[in-house]
């Protein structure tokens, strides 16, 4: 009896096939396995080709904006190499001491004054006795190579009056003082090169933008190198992370801006600030600023432009016609 031919050759095609694909999966395995051998025993420089990880969906970084506070800083501050090549030797030729200050230290003169401890004779024999006139300080240590003024942090402070009674007006603060600092607005101080990005930031795109404002005070400071400014809420809104969504906050908030330095007195900060570019009022800036401050009789501001003047001056003569009709 003979099969028909396809019933006669299905088993054997079958097996042909299963015996295929056996050996080419095990050709595979073989190759794979050589290839990692070989990846293990080649040298340093031999370039191997490796597989990412797949991410699950919550870690894939999302794309960065151009203001973003969160994203990693490119580069180092252009402030950090301007103050290492220009502005460090310029400081170092303006606070170097070519005396010695230990040998240029005067000490208080040892002499008795009339008085001063005969204020209260009952208790003058328990009180410590005072022959001095002046108090000594420690002196500081000199100005060497080393040791010149530097910008060592910037304290950013706000404070609303409105959150004594709304805990929630804190929320717009907060997000504000994130968004132009890039820390979680806890205490925000800056050091480093956060602090120079910040006062790059302040410098070129902020403070440029203030009409009436003439540099800090020739007399700014508290005495030990501390420099504070205090802006008013409209600056809060030139900064470009709060300028690109200004519509996301209901109002904007007044801050300061503290100005941490290794100066020994207020000149000394000064001149370092206005080496950062912070600008510093001179003589002739103050002169402006006063007579932009004065007023005449009729409050009018003596500095306002031509135009300003003509359209008052035309607003007050169609008054003047409308009453006459």
């Amino acid at each position: 009896m003979f099969l028909p031919l396809s019933a006669a050759l299905r088993p054997a095609t079958s097996t042909a096939v299963a015996a295929a694909a056996a050996a080419s999966s095990a050709a595979r395995v073989a190759a794979y396995s050589t290839a990692a051998a070989a990846s293990t025993d080649a040298p340093a420089d031999t370039p191997t080709r490796t597989f990412p990880t797949p991410l699950p969906r919550d870690d894939i970084p999302l794309p960065q904006s151009l203001f973003n506070p969160k994203a990693p800083t490119p580069a180092p501050s252009r402030l950090h190499s301007h103050f290492e090549s220009t502005l460090y030797p310029d400081l170092m030729y303006l606070t170097y001491n070519h005396k010695d200050p230990g040998a240029a230290q005067r000490l208080p003169q040892n002499k008795y004054v009339p008085g001063l401890n005969e204020h209260n004779a009952d208790f003058k024999k328990h009180e410590t006795p005072r022959y001095y006139d002046t108090s000594m300080r420690k002196p500081h240590p000199a100005r060497t190579a080393g040791n010149q003024p530097k910008l060592q942090s910037i304290v950013v402070h706000t404070f609303l009056k409105e959150a004594i009674e709304n805990k929630y007006v804190l929320l717009n603060a907060m997000t504000q003082l994130e968004a132009i600092t890039g820390k979680f607005p806890d205490v925000v101080e800056l050091d480093g090169d956060d602090m120079l990005h910040f006062v790059d930031k302040l410098v070129e795109l902020v403070l440029p933008r203030l009409k009436n404002w003439y540099g800090i005070s020739a007399t700014a400071g508290d005495g030990t190198g501390n420099i504070k400014l205090r802006f008013e809420p409209k600056v809060m809104s030139y900064f470009p992370e709060i300028e690109q969504t200004f519509d996301r906050y209901p109002f904007m908030c007044a801050f300061d801006v503290t100005f941490k330095t290794s100066a020994y007195d207020d000149w000394e900060a000064r001149v370092l600030l206005s080496g950062l570019q912070v600008p510093v009022e001179n003589a002739a800036s103050k002169a402006k600023r006063e007579k932009y401050m004065q007023k005449d009789a009729d409050g009018i501001d003596p500095n306002e432009p031509e135009w300003m003047k003509f359209k008052r001056a035309r607003e007050a003569m169609e008054a003047k016609n409308k009453k006459k009709k």
